[in-house]
């Protein structure tokens, strides 16, 4: 998202944004421009002096991006963003339409409790890139759900199946301590997600990247097959340029697929690593997919592992 002086009143912005009315907010004030990225997007918010960033910032960044969905937040660049998650459930939703824009900047998620995650994205079409983002757990529970928790990123839901459409990461450096789980997690019926860039120096979780089959609640309450019990399966994404220089989890990937189909996975790069890829295409991810035509699958008998180059 570079930009720089277009005249006085006047900003210019990046080939490809498309111009509309809005307002940038720095440190609380609001300024109005002519020329805004987004053809729905309302608001630039730069967050320069709006929070003390070495302070927890976890109340006042969630806020901020909650009241401005859909927003290009702009962090600011070269910052270190602390957000301690001290209860369960903590965690920073990011709404539909929203980009993460960080600037170079680094997001610390520091979680003492169970259930967490760092960014929870409930909406369609959420970018979030351009910086670091760390996650550093010295809660000793279980991540639960298959590692749906103590994720930097998380798409969709494990137990309910709910997924989105449209995410993207891009070009972020990942820390993460949590060993059963993985730092960006593709879950449910989230589809055409594009993951690109994406490295870790040492990491310490179970995967980088990791798609994985939902509405797990249904199955495990109700094992008899029918139309209501019925898994979800991210599908129809792409994940390219990822890179690991050192797994600290023996045995563990740099990529994992778990009942996902019609995905592209491009250059994935490991030094000291056990395995690059993983690919899983049964379990309850086969016997539970919905017949066709349906939006969760593509037929009725073969694994939901189709489609993977």
């Amino acid at each position: 998202l570079p930009w720089g002086s277009g005249g006085t009143g006047q900003t210019s912005f990046a080939s490809g944004f498309v111009k509309s009315n809005g307002s940038i907010l720095s440190g609380g004030n609001t300024i109005t421009l002519a020329d805004l990225p987004g053809s729905t997007t309302p608001h630039i918010v730069y967050l320069k002096g709006a929070m003390n960033p070495v302070a927890d910032c976890y109340d006042s960044l969630g806020a901020i991006i909650t009241r401005y969905p859909g927003a290009v937040i702009v962090f600011e660049r070269n910052v270190d963003y602390v957000c301690s998650l001290k209860v369960a459930n903590n965690k920073i939703d990011v709404p539909a339409g929203t980009y993460l824009y960080l600037n170079g900047a680094t997001v610390k998620f520091r979680s003492t409790a169970s259930n967490t995650n760092g960014f929870n994205v409930i909406g369609d079409n959420v970018t979030i890139g351009y910086g670091s983002i760390w996650f550093d757990s010295s809660s000793t529970a279980s991540t639960g759900s298959h590692g749906g928790y103590r994720n930097p990123i998380v798409v969709g839901n494990y137990n309910n199946g709910v997924g989105y459409a449209g995410f993207t990461a891009t070009h972020l450096k990942i820390k993460h301590n949590v060993p059963d789980n993985a730092s960006i997690y593709l879950l449910g019926n989230t589809r055409g997600w594009d993951i690109n860039n994406i490295s870790a120096d040492t990491l310490g979780s179970g995967a980088l990247v990791g798609a994985h089959w939902g509405n797990a609640d249904a199955v495990d309450s109700n094992l008899a097959r029918s139309a209501s019990v019925y898994t979800t399966h991210p599908h129809d994404g792409k994940i390219s340029n990822i890179m690991v220089r050192r797994h600290a989890i023996v045995g563990s990937e740099v990529v994992f697929l778990s009942s996902a189909y019609n995905v592209d996975v491009i250059n994935v790069i490991g030094a000291e690593v056990t395995s690059l890829v993983e690919i899983t295409c049964g379990d309850y991810g086969y016997y539970y997919q919905r017949p066709f035509p349906d939006e969760y699958s593509k037929t009725t008998t073969t694994l939901q592992g189709q489609g993977i180059t």
